[in-house]
């Protein structure tokens, strides 16, 4: 949450409110200096410049490759004492269905990429989707990444929190300034994707840890 509050110090570049934002987000919890990945990545991705989709395309191989060993990047910097050995516990096994959330966010991302396709304003706006949809798509393979390294998931919601919850919203009310069936459709798929995603980790797989659950809306008692 407040990572996602310090954000538009990010997407404004008022940089000394960006390095109080790091500390304050660290504060929060160990893991918030993972917070400057995506910045960096989101300054690739909103920057102009020649090489852009060039870089772009790299950067995501590149996460691929150095995420799949992320788990023992992090154990070489706790052994030289970079990070405290309290980072050790999130190595600890989740039962987590990466397959499953990598293919919701995947669509997600999607779902942001075709408001790209059909927005035909202004250049501006078309560069900001294309960010958008790169930054969603690249927390997507670092989930990915996390079927062989368990911190990549952790890193990944760095990047797909906000991707979901400012990113998406803004595409979406994008699209609707012109193509108003088209984006009733995306949001009506949206809402059904978070809704089955809800209904399996809340429900079936008691994630938020009440059991047994109970919904007077679904009439579940």
């Amino acid at each position: 949450a407040v990572g996602l509050y310090c954000f538009k110090y990010v997407e404004n570049r008022k940089w000394i409110k960006i390095i109080i934002s790091f500390f304050f987000i660290k504060a929060f919890h160990n893991t918030g200096i993972f917070c400057v990945l995506f910045w960096g990545a989101y300054f690739l991705s909103s920057s102009k410049y020649k090489l852009k989709p060039v870089v772009m395309i790299l950067l995501l191989f590149v996460a691929y490759g150095v995420f799949i060993y992320f788990d023992l990047i992090i154990l070489y910097t706790i052994t030289i004492g970079i990070l405290p050995k309290k980072f050790l516990y999130y190595l600890s096994g989740d039962t987590v269905d990466y397959t499953t959330i990598f293919i919701y966010h995947l669509l997600l991302s999607a779902i942001i990429f075709v408001v790209y396709l059909f927005h035909s304003r202004s250049k501006e706006e078309k560069d900001k989707l294309l960010s958008y949809s790169f930054l969603s798509l690249l927390g997507s393979v670092l989930v990915l990444t996390a079927m062989v390294s368990m911190w990549s998931f952790r890193v990944a919601f760095y990047f797909l929190y906000i991707c979901n919850c400012l990113f998406l919203p803004r595409a979406l009310f994008l699209m609707n300034k012109k193509y108003k069936l088209e984006s009733t459709l995306m949001l009506i798929v949206t809402v059904c994707l978070v809704i089955v995603v809800w209904y399996k980790y809340t429900i079936i797989n008691n994630d938020n840890e009440t059991f047994p659950y109970k919904s007077e809306i679904l009439g579940i008692y």
